[in-house]
């Protein structure tokens, strides 16, 4: 075998290694920064949220008792709150800048959970959030 052909197949076999072990890398950081977040749990059908941890417009928190995160919008005189649950497959949903969009099949909603784009037909799920002493209570039940 010629050294020009070897060098391309040892590069070709780096790629190939670096192609399947980033994926593994990129989620242990992921982890480690989810292992830093306080851990937010459903209790009696409802998640406290201290006032702390809601620091801009849009906070996504992983909450322990629903299947996908919860998005609490900060708005001047009052919160929202829905579950980033893509209603056409059950996808997480990821905030895109003032939308929310659907990596799977490209759903895209509004900060309000309408439908911009399908395929999805149905509004995300929106719970109640009452203003409490220490932050905020959504209603998940």
């Amino acid at each position: 075998m010629n050294q020009s052909r070897r060098n391309f197949l040892s590069a070709a076999c780096t790629l190939c290694a670096a192609a399947v072990l980033a994926p593994a890398a990129l989620a242990a950081v992921n982890e480690e920064d989810d292992d830093k977040k306080p851990k937010l749990k459903v209790e009696d059908g409802k998640v406290l949220i201290p006032a702390a941890l809601i620091a801009e417009k849009l906070n996504s928190f992983k909450v322990k008792g629903l299947p996908r995160p919860l998005l609490l919008i900060k708005n001047p005189d009052a919160y929202d709150a829905y579950l980033l649950k893509c209603t056409h497959m059950g996808v997480a949903v990821k905030i895109d800048g003032d939308e929310l969009a659907c990596p799977a099949h490209g759903s895209r909603f509004n900060l309000q959970g309408g439908v911009i784009k399908g395929p999805a037909k149905e509004p995300l799920t929106r719970y109640k959030v009452n203003v409490v002493t220490d932050g905020v209570e959504v209603i998940v039940a």
